[in-house]
């Protein structure tokens, strides 16, 4: 079997064991009250897919080339070994997952503060300060 095989047929064999332990509701979950959550940063969910499909394309992309210059007898002339975007894409889809799972977190929703008003008082001046 070709080594760039091996890695679709994994992610084919593993993804229906993820999507059904996703789609079985938790019972500790549907017993708790409703809460208002919020996940824990958008900047860090955002910035994780983003580095992951990066990450994964680069590897998509380097790592046929590099396993075909390892056995080509003709590439003196043109060297196609791609180990430094391999590297760099397997960097930035391991710095990008957990930047994923941590960023998705679910958090306790904070309420939004309360309106405030504030009137300043000085020997020749006077200002109203309105926050909300």
């Amino acid at each position: 079997m070709k080594a760039y095989l091996a890695l679709p047929i994994a992610v084919a064999l593993v993804a229906p064991a993820f999507s059904a332990a996703a789609d079985e509701p938790s019972k500790a979950a549907s017993s708790a009250p409703s809460e208002p959550t919020r996940v824990r940063s958008r900047a860090m969910l955002g910035t994780g897919a983003i580095l992951t499909v990066m990450g994964g394309f680069a590897l998509l992309v380097a790592t046929p080339f590099t396993i075909s210059a390892a056995t080509c007898t003709k590439c003196g002339q043109h060297d196609v070994s791609l180990w430094p975007m391999m590297v760099v894409g397997g960097v930035f889809a391991a710095v990008g997952i957990p930047l994923i799972i941590v960023g998705a977190q679910k958090v306790p929703a904070a309420p939004p503060p309360a309106p405030r008003a504030a009137l300043l008082l000085g020997p020749s001046a006077a200002a109203m300060r309105v926050q909300f």
